[in-house]
């Protein structure tokens, strides 16, 4: 059987200060979701990046283990 991928995380900071993540096929899917999850807050393109496996981890530590 063949499992559906959820997509690569992506990391980010938000405009003003804070940070979020989301799943997504690419860069600029990742942009839309994370500017779609809030009408206050703009995603600083600047910083959305692909996690890599440190980023999980140090996630993981802080926030407990991604889905």
């Amino acid at each position: 059987m063949k499992t559906k991928t959820k997509g690569k995380l992506f990391l980010w900071n938000w405009v003003g200060g804070g940070y979020n993540s989301c799943r997504a096929k690419d860069r600029n899917e990742a942009l839309k979701k994370g500017n779609a999850m809030t009408t206050i807050l703009t995603v600083d393109a600047g910083t959305l990046r692909e996690a890599t496996f440190d980023d999980v981890q140090a996630e993981d530590k802080r926030w407990g283990p991604y889905d």
